[in-house]
Order: C-alpha cells, then sequence, then structure tokens
C-alpha cells in the first residue's frame, strides 16, 4: 500500500515537471495565457500537497524492515512472502540467525520486476 503511494506521488512529480518542460517549449510558438490567480493558487497547492504526501510516505516507512513489515508494505499476507522466499522469488532479503531484513529500495526494485 505504501509503494502505490510513494508511485503516486512520484506520478505527480513528473507530471508536474513534464507541464512545466511543455510550457517552456510551447512558450516559443504560443502566446502565454494567464489562469485566474485562484486556479493558479490551486494547482501550485495540489502539487505541493502530493510532494508532500509522497514525503511522508516514503519516510515513515524504515529503510530495513522486519518480515511483517516487508509483507505489510509489499501489500502481500506474510505467509505469501514466505512462500515467494521458499519458491525462490528473488525476494531480495538479508538472512541472519532467524531473523530476515529487507532493504525498502530492493523491495521496490524487486516489484519493478513483476
Amino acid at each position: 500500500m505504501h509503494t502505490n503511494d510513494f508511485y503516486l506521488g512520484l506520478s505527480c512529480i513528473l507530471v508536474a515537471l513534464i507541464v512545466k518542460k511543455e510550457s517552456e517549449i510551447m512558450e516559443q510558438f504560443t502566446t502565454k495565457i494567464e489562469l485566474p490567480p485562484e486556479l493558479s493558487k490551486a494547482i501550485k497547492a495540489a502539487v505541493v500537497n502530493a510532494i508532500n504526501e509522497a514525503k511522508d510516505t516514503s519516510t515513515n516507512v524504515p529503510t530495513y524492515m522486519s518480515k511483517k513489515q516487508a509483507a505489510k508494505y509489499l501489500g502481500v499476507a506474510p505467509n505469501t512472502l514466505d512462500m515467494w522466499i521458499r519458491d525462490g522469488e528473488d525476494v531480495p532479503y538479508k538472512q541472519i540467525g532467524r531473523t530476515y531484513r529487507f532493504n525498502r529500495n530492493d523491495l521496490d526494485k524487486f516489484m519493478a520486476t513483476k
């Protein structure tokens, strides 16, 4: 669930950057039209909120997680995560004795390939 929030926030940032770059390119070929101040403020506020939510989501999740935290982060049941590990699904983890640790960044890369 947190991964989806992260990607939603990242998508908002990317859209804002694309719109900004597109407007810079289009400025060469078009007449500039000013948005009403209240609309401009509303758009800026929405983008800032999306960025802040994305930041909050990523900082609320520790860099290294237990098996239970990792399963919750991935949005799967702990039994599913156990099955993936047992079946050799290339889930990135470190095992120290009987303790498993999962790196958040590695889990994001893993899920991007699924």
